[in-house]
């Protein structure tokens, strides 16, 4: 994300681990549909992870992750 910048205060994230990749493509769709930001899609990570980015309806930032 080469835009991204340090925002001044504080900053919270969750990361939650899904079971699967799978798993992390069905919360993903299920809370984009329920008012979560869809930041970034689902995508295979360099690191190994299956990986979106999310936005929470407060404006926290939620990551979702599963083993590839």
């Amino acid at each position: 994300m080469p835009q991204w910048t340090r925002k001044d205060g504080n900053q919270l994230s969750f990361a939650l681990e899904c079971a699967n990749p799978a798993e992390v493509d069905e919360v993903y769709a299920r809370v984009t549909g329920e008012g979560f930001e869809g930041e970034k899609a689902p995508w295979d990570a360099f690191r190994g992870q299956r990986y979106p980015l999310l936005i929470d309806p407060d404006g926290v930032r939620v990551k979702l992750y599963a083993p590839l």
